[in-house]
């Protein structure tokens, strides 16, 4: 003999009982109730959730994934020839970056272009890196970046990842070293997989200047 709850009262009986001593409830149809009310419940949830994914399906946005840039055209050019290619900057700033292979001063030439922020670092009179962020991930204004694949990510900017490229692909971070002729590093930054969306890229073309 064991002890068991009641279904209907809680109170503990013996299992061989057909009805509860306490309440007075038939054992087997209370339980049968019980399974029942279970069931039913089971069912409710399953429900809400097909409804609520329903409604997202119906809510999701639409978006297009587009080419942003050919970042190529950037490589090692003069700042003579970044401006000829886009005009004066919205801003310029010199500073000293400092690394352990030594202290090299730079300039940031700033542009606002197809709603983007373009950040070109220059060194020698020399492009050597350009960061480019989306709208949201400058201003908070707009939309991030889109993609589908995060492999295909490169090819929204005309980059084409070499075979002898080192390549780390993690959760919200891709990342290729030894990218072509023209790159050194393509660097995918605030990579948001919930929604296939990421914020900025930097482009290394000299890696000289830089840990």
């Amino acid at each position: 003999m064991a002890l068991i709850r009641c279904p209907e009262c809680k109170q503990k009986i013996s299992s061989d009982c057909v009805e509860c001593p306490k309440c007075g409830a038939n054992i087997e149809r209370a339980f049968r109730r019980l399974q029942a009310g279970g069931w039913f419940m089971l069912k409710i949830v399953v429900v809400f959730i097909f409804i609520c994914y329903v409604i997202a399906l119906l809510n999701k946005k639409e978006v297009t994934v587009s080419f942003i840039e050919d970042v190529n055209q950037y490589s090692h050019i003069s700042s003579e020839e970044l401006i000829s290619k886009l005009g004066e900057p919205a801003s310029k700033e010199s500073w000293t970056n400092k690394t352990s292979k030594g202290d090299f001063e730079v300039e940031t030439y700033s542009y606002e272009k197809n709603s983007n922020h373009y950040e070109f670092i220059v060194a020698d009179n020399t492009v050597i890196k350009l960061t480019i962020y989306s709208d949201n991930a400058w201003n908070h204004e707009g939309d991030l970046f889109f993609f589908k694949n995060k492999k295909e990510i490169p090819s929204l900017f005309g980059v084409e990842i070499s075979k002898d490229a080192t390549i780390e692909n993690e959760n919200r971070y891709y990342k290729a070293t030894s990218v072509s002729n023209t790159i050194a590093i393509f660097n995918v930054q605030d990579i948001r997989v919930i929604n296939d969306t990421f914020g900025s890229v930097e482009v290394t073309y000299n890696v000289d200047y830089f840990d």
